[in-house]
């Protein structure tokens, strides 16, 4: 809810703070919300535990006030959705190096303007292959082709009966803001040809290798 500024002395002041604190986890989003930013827009209820096991498992929780990986997935699977989407929302905003003060913020300013405007400038946890966080991608920062068991979006153009690809996006490196802009100058293809985007399937040796771990869709 809105709280009025227009109070009159300390002790209104005081409350005031208390009573925007209280609000804060009610306009929190909850956890599936939370999953559907941070990992993928395709989670759900039914999906949501094995999502919340990926990323316990892979986040940098070095700077999160937690003792283990265990204890992650279980305070992000107990309680109500409110109660686990305000847990996760902490976690997030301590793996980006917020406390004290800075993690009350943190949290109070994804209640008040939600996930897409936080993570437009910060990073959702997850540690690549490199050891740095993931974070999000432009066109010209995204390779031309994909190897091994990588788990991602091909974007293909059809040029003489034959489908090539121009870049491939990384599902934990998704387009910065979730838009992906492309021009005729940098990307001529796209623009002269039939154009796809191709997700396939893993092998049965890239699932192994990837511990079976939930593979992330797209929506076009």
């Amino acid at each position: 809810g809105v709280i009025s500024d227009k109070v009159g002395d300390t002790d209104d002041i005081n409350r005031s703070h208390e009573l925007h604190e209280k609000c804060t986890p009610e306009n929190l989003p909850d956890v599936v919300v939370a999953c559907k930013y941070l990992l993928n827009e395709l989670c759900n209820p039914f999906t949501l535990d094995e999502y919340i096991l990926y990323w316990c498992e892979n986040a940098d929780l070095s700077q999160v006030s937690i003792t283990s990986r265990s204890e992650c997935y279980a305070n992000l699977t107990s309680g109500n959705n409110r109660e686990r989407g305000r847990a996760w929302t902490s976690m997030v905003c301590e793996a980006n190096g917020k406390h004290g003060n800075q993690l009350t913020q943190c949290i109070s300013e994804i209640a008040q303007f939600g996930w897409q405007d936080f993570l437009a400038i910060h990073k959702n946890g997850i540690v690549t292959s490199d050891g740095s966080q993931n974070t999000c991608g432009t066109p010209d920062s995204y390779t031309v082709s994909a190897r091994g068991c990588d788990q991602g979006i091909r974007v293909e153009y059809l040029k003489d009966g034959s489908w090539y690809q121009e870049f491939f996006i990384p599902y934990d490196r998704p387009p910065c803001n979730n838009n992906l802009e492309l021009n005729g100058r940098d990307n001529p293809n796209l623009f002269r040809y039939p154009i796809r985007f191709r997700q396939c399937a893993l092998s049965s040796e890239c699932l192994a290798a990837n511990g079976c771990s939930p593979s992330p869709g797209v929506i076009t």
